[in-house]
């Protein structure tokens, strides 16, 4: 019964028709693409491979091991850890900020760092973003394409998942 009343008409209140959806395939693949299917994955093999490899350790080790995490830590202190984690990678967003020629975000991503390292004990607590700084996260495979490296083929990283060549190699020098 319940999944009848989803089967019913959609009834349009003004007299327009429905928007146009958001995932479409002209939205989704790039112009110069005919098909789907003719999108070149020369990596294939090795993505298969990979992409079964993360499926196993997902399933067998790091969902398990979340869990555990999950129940033996309470959420405040997961969230201190998670704020300790943001708040040291920020040195790497400095240093791509910096890379990237874009000064006032690197002095931003400064500011928060220095405000949550000292006021937030280390970054446990999130002060920053209370004070109404801004959070900015930036990689190494950003940088890259700001100097105008193009992404490269599909790649899937072991544990980290898809990706692409310039990214992979960006969490390499991260």
């Amino acid at each position: 019964l319940g999944l009848g009343g989803c089967s019913t008409k959609p009834v349009i209140v003004s007299g327009d028709g429905p928007e146009e959806p958001v995932f479409t395939s002209e939205r989704l693949i790039a112009s110069d693409v005919e098909s789907p299917f003719q999108i070149n994955d020369p990596l294939e093999g090795f993505n298969r491979t990979m992409y079964r490899f993360n499926y196993h350790a997902d399933r067998w080790v790091l969902m398990p091991a979340v869990r555990t995490y999950r129940f033996l830590i309470p959420q405040p202190l997961r969230t201190g850890v998670r704020n300790f984690f943001n708040n040291f990678f920020n040195i790497r967003t400095v240093f791509n900020q910096v890379l990237q020629g874009r000064p006032v975000r690197a002095m931003q991503t400064t500011g928060r760092f220095a405000v949550n390292t000292t006021l937030g004990i280390a970054g446990l607590f999130d002060v920053a973003t209370h004070a109404g700084m801004p959070y900015h996260r930036e990689d190494f495979g950003q940088t890259l394409g700001v100097w105008g490296f193009g992404p490269g083929a599909y790649l899937v990283l072991p544990f980290f998942g898809p990706s692409n060549i310039r990214d992979g190699a960006g969490l390499a020098v991260d």
